[in-house]
């Protein structure tokens, strides 16, 4: 769990240094392909002034109204007082302009852009919270809001980080009560986080091809311990029957289950010991709900063909350019269409390779070179990734030279440190492996 932290930290500092202007070109691109090479970085000023509101949602408000398949899900959003303020918003402007029916939850009661947040933990028993230290970071949190302080200062160091992971991990069960008290009548659960990017019309598509009556725990796959759990930031979905066993066996075994919830190290894991304890195993669905991002996912084979529902870790800058793509894409594909990883890479990823980008990481790491070629620097690391039969990509600095042999975007350097950082791809190899996967096979993962 503590490599999987660390894992999270990183790309999520990767994240903050990424171009969103070159991404906004590509958007660009994807909605006039007609004036690709007659205009180019010209015309990108169009898209960078264009807002939220002028990109029609093709899964959108007043079509989902009208959608049985939309109006039978809801969608859970978990999110922390500290973060809340910072990452939710942008939602409202994107994911839930498309989406009729959701709730927000969070460890405190407010309202952000006039729409309410719930409180989680509010049902917890005055004994739980005084006499567990995990809820002594709840009390802070709201001593510090009435006091008009900024939240975001409490998780600026380690320590604070782990204060509000822990504070985390008691919202999980009581979240499972509460959609169902929400929502009754709902056939699907789908429960997502602030930092989850959710493609809306593929989870539809998906979801035609379950059966809610069954009991269905789903989600991408992740263990701690010997614990097979459905990772909470990738995204999970609960049927209507598993929610209601659920419940049930957390309702009649409470005091047994917020005693496991004060030792456990993950709320998400502890949900899965939950499913497992009623009978209810998951289904995995990893690669379509994905623990990574598009600028940090491997595109391999792998991931390439498989339909894409979740991102995770994505900053509300990504959030607003990938539900942008996401329309702009179904506007053209049609709504029957499954948006696959193959296409986030075919117009998001591939126009940004190039054989060299300055003050670039493209988190190439397989391979640390030893370069021997006489003229040194950057071409040095590209020559020895070209000796390499299967290298696609390097990256280099003065103190060292990595080669890739998977395909990755990365992101901007953001280490300030003023050395120089050289990233680039093999365009020829990537080309011919992308072509070798055609024609795409595989499809929804259902049982």
């Amino acid at each position: 769990m503590l490599v999987q932290r660390q894992q999270q930290r990183r790309g999520a500092t990767i994240l903050v240094g990424l171009s969103l202007v070159s991404f906004v070109y590509i958007l660009y691109n994807l909605a006039f392909p007609h004036l690709v090479g007659r205009y180019g970085v010209q015309r990108e000023s169009l898209f960078l002034e264009s807002t939220d509101r002028d990109v029609e949602c093709h899964a959108g408000s007043a079509a989902a109204a009208r959608d049985s398949r939309a109006k039978d899900v809801l969608v859970i959003m978990k999110t922390g007082a500290t973060e809340a303020r910072r990452k939710v918003p942008v939602h409202f402007d994107t994911t839930f302009r498309c989406i009729p029916n959701y709730v927000i939850y969070s460890d405190m009661e407010e309202r952000i852009n006039n729409v309410p947040v719930h409180d989680a933990l509010a049902n917890f028993s005055a004994t739980i919270k005084a006499t567990n230290q995990d809820f002594h970071f709840y009390y802070r949190q709201h001593k510090l809001r009435a006091e008009g302080q900024n939240l975001s200062e409490l998780v600026t160091s380690t320590a604070g980080r782990d204060r509000a992971w822990n504070l985390d991990k008691w919202k999980f069960l009581p979240l499972l009560e509460k959609a169902l008290r929400h929502s009754p009548q709902a056939k699907w659960f789908v429960f997502i986080e602030a930092d989850t990017f959710l493609v809306w019309s593929n989870m539809l598509r998906w979801l035609d091809q379950l059966d809610p009556d069954k009991p269905l725990y789903i989600g991408g796959q992740n263990w701690l311990g010997d614990t097979k759990f459905a990772h909470g930031g990738t995204g999970y979905v609960v049927s209507r029957k598993a929610l209601r066993m659920a419940v049930d066996g957390y309702t009649k075994e409470r005091q047994r289950w917020d005693e496991q919830t004060a030792t456990e190290a993950a709320g998400d894991a502890l949900l899965a010991k939950l499913f497992n304890s009623i009978g209810i195993g998951l289904t995995e669905t990893w690669p379509i709900t994905q623990g990574e991002t598009p600028f940090s996912l491997d595109y391999t084979t792998r991931h390439l063909c498989f339909p894409v529902v979740t991102y995770h870790h994505v900053s509300p800058e990504w959030v607003r350019a990938m539900w942008k793509f996401e329309q702009i894409w179904f506007s053209q594909a049609g709504k029957s269409a499954i948006l696959r990883h193959r296409d986030v890479f075919n117009h998001v990823v591939a126009p940004q390779l190039s054989q060299a980008k300055a003050g670039w990481d493209n988190l190439s790491g397989d391979n640390e070179e030893v370069v021997v070629y006489q003229d040194g620097g950057a071409d040095s690391c590209r020559r020895a990734c070209q000796a390499r039969p299967d290298c696609v990509q390097w990256h280099y600095n003065p103190a060292s030279c990595k080669t890739g042999n998977v395909i990755k975007l990365g992101a901007n350097e953001t280490s300030g440190s003023g050395v120089e950082n050289v990233s680039g791809w093999m365009l020829d190899r990537i080309a011919k492996y992308v072509r070798q996967v055609e024609p795409c096979t595989q499809g929804w993962i259902t049982a």
